[in-house]
């Protein structure tokens, strides 16, 4: 990959974290220390016919879509094992910073879905990097 690229691979990383930074912790005002431990509780909701099933499931989606440029311009990816760790570790990390600053409801599942979108994010990277590779090889 050439410099200027990775270069401006790195620089989208960073104000993507930001803007995570921002959506998950920053704008949102104090209420009161909320965690739900439980897994796929919205899915659950969902089945049971509960109200507000179908808007808890859509913002699991949206966590998912929320993290796949990070999987994506995650620039000191190695292995995907790496990128799996590194997701979780910056999920759990968000989800505990909500409890702990009382700005948001801590999930587990929240911690499943950021993953889950950085490990789609970190697939669709390398689709592109072999592709990119395979049509340089053809040239």
């Amino acid at each position: 990959m050439k410099v200027n690229t990775k270069k401006w691979l790195n620089i989208l990383f960073i104000i993507y974290c930001v803007f995570m930074l921002w959506m998950t912790i920053l704008n949102r005002e104090p209420r009161t220390h909320r965690c739900e431990l439980s897994l796929f509780w919205s899915f659950r909701e969902l089945i049971d016919g509960h109200p507000d099933g179908v808007q808890d499931t859509i913002q699991y989606l949206e966590n998912i879509l929320f993290f796949i440029p990070f999987g994506f311009l995650l620039p000191w990816k190695k292995s995907r094992k790496q990128a799996y760790l590194i997701a979780f570790a910056v999920s759990f990390a968000i989800e505990l910073s909500q409890f702990v600053f009382t700005v948001g409801l801590a999930e587990t599942d929240d911690v499943v879905a950021n993953v889950l979108g950085g490990v789609i994010g970190f697939w669709l990277y390398q689709i592109m990097k072999r592709r990119t590779e395979t049509r340089k090889g053809r040239e």
